[in-house]
């Protein structure tokens, strides 16, 4: 088996055609037809996650963040990605990048955080398939909203906009499993609360709901559920590949303490 047999697995549900223009999804480093002996599936790759690989006898990384955004005029090792790009040829490894073909697929993260959310009617919040929105089972007061959240996505703390109205109820809710502030006005014609992985201070505005990026996009690629469609990863490898888990570290913004919701 070759790196190219996985990857097809994965542009079959997350197509390059499909990624923005500014993107690099696709191949960052290597070469596609080595034999596969191993994968590691990262958000981010670093000098510890191609050690890793390289420890682990695995030769391919899949990553959602793009290796190379910028070109490169020279490897000489002064930053991360120089260093990556020279570690990865030296170690014989692989990288590959699903980042907006994975945001816009029809199955993709913003579709997952949805299902984790369980939305009914969903569907994409823009015209480029990014995004998502879709209802809630039953309406919500925000604050227990807030709590579902912080349940669905595993994580202790949230970062909040402060509503217009304390008795703001929420039963619309748009998505965006990367930085989706420039949703927000968008978000605001459709949906009573938006929740994102990430967006600029200025873009934190009224009814922004943001949640850790890496935890939105690691619940795509290891569903919780291994027969989910929308796990582009596990389900999808064949049959004789164990692919490695490995995410960053992510750091979460807390509450102010009469701002907090616990699950």
């Amino acid at each position: 088996m070759i790196h190219d047999d996985i990857i097809a697995v994965i542009e079959e549900i997350c197509p390059l055609a499909g990624q923005e223009s500014w993107d690099n999804s696709g191949w960052q480093v290597g070469y596609p037809s080595d034999v596969t002996t191993g994968v590691v599936l990262c958000v981010d790759v670093t000098e510890e996650i191609i050690a890793e690989a390289v420890a682990r006898g695995a030769n391919l990384v899949i990553a959602h963040h793009p290796l190379l955004f910028r070109g490169a005029k020279r490897l000489t090792g002064r930053d991360r990605v120089e260093r990556c790009v020279a570690a990865a040829f030296r170690s014989g490894v692989s990288v590959y990048s699903a980042h907006t073909s994975c945001d816009c697929a029809r199955e993709g993260v913003s579709v997952e955080m949805a299902r984790m959310l369980c939305l009914e009617y969903v569907a994409p919040l823009d015209e480029s398939g990014l995004g998502a929105v879709g209802l809630l089972p039953e309406p919500l007061p925000w604050r227990d909203f807030v709590t579902r959240v912080k349940m669905a996505f595993g994580t202790e703390v949230a970062r909040v906009s402060r509503p217009a109205t304390e008795n703001l109820t929420v039963r619309r809710v748009a998505l965006c499993g990367g930085s989706g502030g420039d949703f927000a006005a968008r978000a605001s014609g459709v949906a009573d609360v938006l929740v994102t992985a990430d967006c600029k201070h200025n873009y934190f505005l009224d009814n922004i709901l943001p949640i850790c990026h890496n935890t939105a996009t690691k619940e795509f690629l290891i569903p919780n559920n291994p027969k989910q469609k929308g796990g582009v990863i596990t389900p999808g490898f064949p049959h004789g590949v164990s692919p490695i888990h490995r995410f960053t570290d992510c750091s979460y913004c807390d509450l102010p303490d009469d701002e907090r919701s616990t699950p």
